[in-house]
């Protein structure tokens, strides 16, 4: 059965990740395409965002903090002792998941408007009471959403990546039920409970890959030392989270002051440029995660130069892949950016002014995907390396110095736009501090893109980009070939400028001959 299948690369495992997430991530583009035709920029729809804000928040301190950071590296070492004590450590995460998220959900059951105050104070007394209601419905996600994430990263510990990366399908195909039929019952409350719907849709799934590695519930003693070194692995990690969202608190306070409509554009146009970012990087880093934990690992058994210099090449590999590949991305992206927010979001009542604000929004986003890409990487190769202290203090520097500042100023005069070119440009100060400080302390002294690779990939770039925004500035001046008329006739010309830009540039570089030879 599919929940048996194992991989055993990274190649493999990435290219497994990537093609179950690209059908989730069409689903989630549907989801909000669904979202943005039925609600347009209204405030419902800034209602719904900001309703998240609370359970991503108590989500992101337990969960994503444990599973992302603390983990991997502690899984890797309980394995070498037998399944047992894999077993007994997810039986004790799972206990404190159960009793964390449900007594959260009781507080926040009785102070929810008091918490929907906070949260967006720019929201009337009615809008308020709104947002109080879905906060209430939302708590329950995170219980289902947590269980069902430490089920996945389970089975990617044991290379079985197919199941874990379904389950983001099964969880938006509850939402788009919720956008599509309980909304026509209950409104933006009917898309809430098409959330949690998908939520459990996202734990169902896990089970039968779980029974099949033959798990089973243990509190053996042994796993107590694993138990405190995840808890003391994964708070820096926790810390990290903790000022990733008060930006992120920041951001929906903020864009509660500003027009109706904001806040929901900038979901939308967050969740269309973080596709690239879903599809190849997170693949990459996801599939990646555990081969270089257990590098890290065995370098830490045997202490040798040439375990340590397997764990810097294994680095070297990835990023100079995920390089390769995001840099063309985003160009294209910043392109086609007006086109691509048209095609995705310009249907019922979302309205061409919504469009062309959440179009300006999406630029902005998309010309600091390189950057949104080397964060998330480096950070997880902190991780590995069992050092999660370093990304915390980078995260307090950037969000405090530069982030909250710039989008309170940005957005005074530019409004969502300023906003998002504040908060892009505190991960642009993350991503340039984590690698420096990673090649300072790991020795990992390789640049993927030397001088002469960056001019062949910029030369690159500009083949395939250049064309098109002059035929962009010929269409505003002269002519109006509509949608899909500009779609054609640029798809055209990248596709030409692609295979020039292939043989004359791009192709040039070693590690994108190495990603054609072997695959990604």
């Amino acid at each position: 059965m599919f929940w048996k299948s194992k991989e055993t690369s990274i190649e493999k495992g990435a290219l497994t990740v990537a093609l179950v997430t690209i059908v989730g991530s069409l689903l989630g583009v549907l989801k909000n395409t669904l979202l943005a035709s039925k609600f347009g920029a209204s405030r419902d729809l800034d209602i719904y965002f900001a309703a998240f804000r609370i359970p991503d928040f108590l989500y992101g301190l337990l969960v994503f903090s444990s599973l992302s950071s603390s983990f991997m590296p502690v899984f890797a070492k309980a394995i070498k002792n037998g399944k047992e004590d894999v077993w007994s450590l997810i039986s004790r995460i799972f206990s404190i998941f159960i009793l964390f998220f449900g007594l959260s959900a009781l507080i926040v059951f009785f102070f929810s408007e008091k918490l929907a105050l906070l949260i967006a104070p720019g929201f009337s007394l009615s809008d308020i009471e709104k947002l109080s209601s879905l906060l209430r419905i939302l708590m329950i996600q995170p219980i289902f959403l947590s269980l069902s994430n430490l089920f996945s990263i389970t089975l990617q510990g044991f290379k079985k990546f197919f199941v874990s990366s379904l389950a983001p399908v099964f969880y938006n195909v509850g939402i788009i039920i919720g956008v599509a039929w309980f909304s026509d019952f209950w409104g933006i409350s009917g898309v809430a409970w098409g959330v949690v719907f998908g939520a459990l849709l996202h734990l169902l799934i896990q089970i039968p890959g779980l029974k099949a590695l033959g798990f089973k519930f243990l509190f053996n003693k042994t796993a107590v030392p694993y138990l405190k070194e995840t808890i003391f692995l994964m708070i820096p990690r926790s810390m990290t989270i903790l000022m990733n969202n008060v930006v992120l608190f920041w951001v929906t306070s903020v864009s509660s002051l500003l027009a109706v409509g904001s806040l929901g554009i900038y979901n939308l146009a967050d969740s269309l440029q973080s596709l690239p970012i879903t599809v190849v990087v997170m693949s990459l880093v996801t599939a990646s995660f555990p081969f270089i934990s257990q590098k890290w690992a065995d370098y830490e058994t045997e202490g040798s130069p040439e375990r340590k210099q397997d764990f810097i090449n294994s680095i070297d590999e990835v990023f100079s892949r995920i390089a390769i590949i995001i840099v063309p991305i985003t160009l294209a992206f910043a392109a086609f950016s007006k086109e691509i927010v048209g095609l995705f979001l310009g249907y019922g009542n979302f309205s061409f002014a919504d469009q062309m604000l959440t179009g300006l929004v999406f630029l902005v986003f998309v010309l600091f995907l390189p950057f949104q890409a080397f964060t998330m990487f480096l950070i997880r190769a902190f991780f590995a390396a069992t050092d999660t202290k370093t990304p915390f203090l980078i995260r307090i520097v950037s969000a405090v110095v530069f982030q909250i500042p710039l989008i309170w100023l940005a957005s005074k005069t530019f409004g969502i736009v300023g906003l998002v070119f504040g908060l892009n440009l505190g991960y642009l100060i993350d991503s340039l501090l984590l690698y420096f400080l990673f090649k300072k302390r790991i020795g990992f002294l390789t640049l993927p893109l030397s001088k002469k690779n960056l001019f062949l990939g910029l030369r690159f770039g500009g083949l395939c980009v250049l064309p098109v925004l002059i035929f962009n500035l010929l269409d505003y001046q002269f002519f109006n070939f509509g949608l899909f008329g500009l779609l054609f006739l640029k798809g055209f010309l990248v596709v030409v400028a692609f295979v020039f830009g292939v043989r004359f540039g791009y192709l040039k570089l070693p590690e994108l001959k190495s990603v054609f030879k072997d695959g990604i």
